[in-house]
């Protein structure tokens, strides 16, 4: 990682990534985990994050169909956001102390609640489109 790099770049940590996660699902999240791995050069990884993510939402929705109709899912948020967490730390934690130890910076909590708010409204509109399209 070069020093001008670094000095223009920020990775998002652990708690950042779960917090967007719980906010937003795990759309957002795959962002920034993909995000991070921009930051670290690693092109591979960076296309493989949006692949599991994009397997992670189908598989969500699919478990969505299948919960109980009253159930309000926060279970399955929290334990979705510990996964992203726990993902990003396995994946990404040694590089985000090493990046940090060379004065690199963290992202802003106000693009964590952007993303995550993104997430969410993108969510809730193609529920909406859903609703109206399937009576």
């Amino acid at each position: 990682m070069s020093e001008e790099h670094s000095k223009n770049s920020r990775v998002y940590t652990p708690w950042q990534v779960s917090v967007c996660c719980l906010i937003g699902g795990p759309v957002p999240a795959t962002w920034l985990i993909a995000e991070n791995f921009r930051v670290f050069d690693d092109q591979k990884k960076r296309k493989l994050a949006f692949l599991y993510g994009a397997i992670t939402t189908v598989a969500l929705i699919g478990v969505g169909f299948v919960l109980p109709k009253h159930s309000s899912g926060m279970v399955l948020a929290a334990l979705v956001a510990a996964a992203a967490r726990g993902i990003t730390t396995d994946q990404q934690g040694s590089q985000i102390e090493q990046f940090r130890a060379e004065a690199g910076r963290i992202a802003s909590w106000w693009s964590v609640v952007g993303f995550g708010v993104l997430g969410l409204v993108a969510a809730l509109i193609v529920i909406f489109i859903l609703v109206l399209v399937l009576p």
